[in-house]
């Protein structure tokens, strides 16, 4: 009787940690590795990661002035968060955040189709997407990833939005630098991740878009930039 119990446990344990290694319901940390075409600082990022607990996928974007942003798959919301409660400027001073919801109407732009190509990446099954974007002048945008459909939130909101994968290897092509930087899943970590750290903190305080244009034209002012036309 004791072992029949142990074994019926332990089947209990393997199928919750079978159910946690599913979109939607995984919790860890993903780490890319990044290379990049064209000429960049020495200073630039080899690194960068996204910490997923469920449906919310947290991460630095490089994109937008070291933002701290939290995806929200199931509420179809991006949140980015500002830290400059350090920076000593009139009207800059603070910790801000700004929320946009994602609309089904840009979700639609983009379709993804998945070839049946698979590969071994970072420890997982990955699978070839082609990816065509439809852009408001009629014209189309083609491009082919590899994604993995066994972790990570129901959708993905940033990088490939509305893709239901999470994207493992892909460019990011900044065309007006003349640098594209190439992403490539290194490492695959279960666990160590709390639902706490994907909430927003109490003491920021909500600004919309033009209050958030606003603040950082008084910053780039202060370090002695032009102001409106810079943002």
């Amino acid at each position: 009787m004791k072992r029949i119990f142990l074994l019926a446990i332990t089947c209990v344990f393997l199928l919750s940690l079978s159910a946690n290694a599913q979109q939607g319901k995984w919790i860890g940390t993903v780490k890319y590795k990044l290379t990049y075409d064209g000429a960049v600082s020495p200073q630039a990022p080899s690194e960068f990661e996204v910490k997923v607990y469920e449906n919310k996928a947290k991460f630095t974007d490089m994109f937008a002035s070291g933002a701290t942003v939290i995806a929200n798959a199931a509420a179809k919301t991006l949140t980015m968060m500002w830290d400059f409660s350090q920076v000593p400027v009139d009207g800059v001073n603070g910790k801000w955040y700004m929320r946009e919801k994602v609309a089904d109407s840009v979700i639609a732009k983009t379709t993804y189709t998945f070839t049946g190509n698979t590969k071994q990446l970072a420890g997982k099954n990955v699978k070839e997407v082609v990816s065509v974007s439809k852009n408001d002048d009629g014209t189309e945008e083609k491009e082919t990833i590899w994604a993995c459909d066994e972790i990570g939130p129901t959708m993905n909101l940033f990088f490939y939005t509305g893709l239901k994968a999470m994207p493992f290897e892909f460019k990011v092509e900044m065309k007006e630098a003349g640098i594209t930087i190439n992403f490539t899943a290194s490492e695959v970590i279960d666990g160590k991740v709390k639902d706490t750290d994907l909430m927003l903190e109490s003491d920021y305080e909500e600004q919309s878009q033009e209050e958030i244009e606003e603040i950082f034209n008084a910053l780039i002012k202060a370090m002695g930039g032009g102001g409106e036309d810079d943002i």
